[in-house]
């Protein structure tokens, strides 16, 4: 999500993140006895370096859990957002399947808070763009997929994801909010 907030702002975007940093954190990486330290030392560089890039850009950052709706409220109304960007997921599938009901409940808790939002204060944000995955389509029986290919989604991330684009296109019949769905897929 940096590299996407710090091209927003490269384009004078003004930005907000949301994130309450519960997955990859330094925290995590500080108390976590299974990683070595040089692989520690590693990812917290790498996390300065982020937040560092992005305090240089002026990019906003609230220390929040988008799964709590009061809180996503406060944000939601003090930066008034004409876009919002759905990024929410622990990114690693293999993580995901190992605690499911974690995965499933930061992707779809957090997705409804944000469309009840767009919802009740209709008008505010004209767009929601929800980042899903490739990992939808699942095993490819093709060389290539497209938009046209039926999803197949296997595991608990891509399921996850699958369903957030459910939600998304369900608000748009329901609540008329505009949507775009991205599947990007890993290199």
């Amino acid at each position: 999500g940096h590299h996407l907030a710090l091209e927003l702002r490269r384009k004078e975007a003004s930005v907000i993140i949301v994130d309450n940093l519960q997955i990859n954190n330094i925290v995590s990486m500080l108390s976590n006895s299974e990683i070595s330290d040089r692989k520690r030392n590693l990812y917290i560089k790498f996390i300065l370096e982020r937040y560092n890039l992005m305090r240089a850009e002026n990019i906003n950052f609230a220390d929040i859990d988008a799964r709590n709706l009061n809180l996503l409220s406060d944000v939601y109304l003090k930066y008034k957002p004409s876009k919002v960007i759905h990024l929410a997921a622990i990114s690693s599938a293999v993580i995901a399947n190992q605690n499911p009901s974690l995965a499933y409940d930061i992707q779809i808790n957090s997705l409804r808070n944000i469309l009840d939002l767009c919802k009740n204060h209709k008008g505010l944000t004209n767009q929601v763009i929800f980042l899903s995955s490739s990992t939808v389509y699942g095993d490819f029986s093709e060389k290539f997929v497209d938009e046209n290919t039926r999803p197949k989604p296997r595991g608990v991330y891509a399921n996850g994801k699958y369903i957030g684009e459910r939600m998304v296109r369900e608000a748009k019949t329901l609540y008329d909010i505009d949507y775009t769905i991205i599947r990007p897929s890993a290199l």
